[in-house]
């Protein structure tokens, strides 16, 4: 019980303050405590949402199937370098701009990210709006990249990258 000292009637307010200050260090113990795991709430949204290998889509990509594949990373990720063909709508913004870049819900959809888990949480969007052929790239870019495969920005294509992780070979020559 938080001790509260009365002065005068009119400190009502200081006695409100008090009470808060005296009792935030458990409100917030209590709060800290219900928090639910990243990887737990990425477990979560995988369940029941289709996945799609790099391979898969470098066939798709390759037969010129139609479909939109749809970057959701943030605006720096995406200028850094993405997928040839890529439509970028930030996660951030997915579900305020998606009617807008893909009208039909009937048009098959394959999400990326950078490792899959938004993507995940962006197709459970999608589908939960009414979105009927949706599909997040297992692995990410990071996957796409790590298999040799290139990514394009501003001044064409990536030679030497590796999606997270520094290549000392890059800057040898």
């Amino acid at each position: 019980m938080p001790k509260i000292i009365v002065r005068s009637v009119g400190l009502l307010f200081f006695i409100q303050l008090m009470v808060i200050v005296e009792t935030m260090p458990t409100v917030l113990a209590n709060e800290t405590s219900k928090i639910t795991a990243k990887e737990k709430i990425c477990a979560d949204a995988k369940v029941g949402i289709s996945e799609i290998t790099v391979e898969a889509l470098k066939k798709k990509m390759s037969n010129n199937d139609q479909f939109v594949l749809l970057d959701i990373r943030t605006e720096g990720e995406y200028r850094a370098g993405y997928i040839s063909g890529a439509v970028w709508v930030p996660r951030g913004m997915l579900e305020l701009k998606i009617e807008e870049v893909i009208p039909d819900s009937e048009k098959e959809i394959v999400i990326y990210c950078g490792q899959g888990c938004r993507g995940y949480l962006a197709a459970r969007s999608l589908i939960a709006m009414g979105y009927k052929r949706v599909s997040n790239l297992k692995g990410g870019v990071r996957k796409w990249v790590n298999d040799g495969n290139p990514l394009y920005n501003m001044l064409g294509e990536l030679q030497k990258i590796r999606y997270g992780v520094r290549d000392p070979k890059a800057h040898s020559e």
